[in-house]
């Protein structure tokens, strides 16, 4: 993560700087603000945050990447909730996972996929709406595993 900020025209961040203790390095929230002369100028209108689940999970029972850790979840529980579309509706957050593929040479190399899916604020935390954005190798299949 730490070469990645480094990297020019990059729009990644270490972790934020006024969380002391956070697990993981890549989490951030990258705000994007209305465009310059607009009503909107110097006001957000879109907001992506980050959380950095870390290597693969570490039990075998459980396959592909690790899990958001709760230091994680305490940041991130922060920002609050806000436009959930239509009155009535269940509260929502998107989740969008990036696979990549590991190389020969253990190391990350392309992307593999690119899945997306609603998580509902009920006690279930439902999944909903899953959607493949895109895969290097679709081939017809259209179930997710969240």
């Amino acid at each position: 993560m730490k070469y990645i900020v480094g990297m020019k025209n990059t729009l990644s961040k270490l972790n934020p700087p006024e969380v002391h203790v956070i697990d993981g390095f890549g989490n951030y929230n990258l705000e994007v603000e209305g465009v310059k002369g607009t009503d909107m100028e110097n006001k957000s209108v879109l907001n992506l945050y980050f959380l950095d689940s870390g290597d693969y999970s570490t039990l075998p029972s459980i396959p592909g990447y690790g899990w958001i850790k709760p230091s994680q979840q305490f940041w991130f529980q922060r920002f609050g909730y806000h436009a959930y579309g239509k009155a009535g509706w269940s509260r929502r957050a998107r989740v969008v996972v990036a696979s990549l593929e590991k190389t020969q040479k253990n190391t990350w190399g392309d992307v593999k996929s690119i899945k997306t899916w609603k998580r509902l604020d009920d006690e279930h935390l439902t999944a909903i709406d899953g959607q493949v954005l895109w895969s290097k190798s679709f081939h017809g299949k259209t179930s997710l595993e969240y």
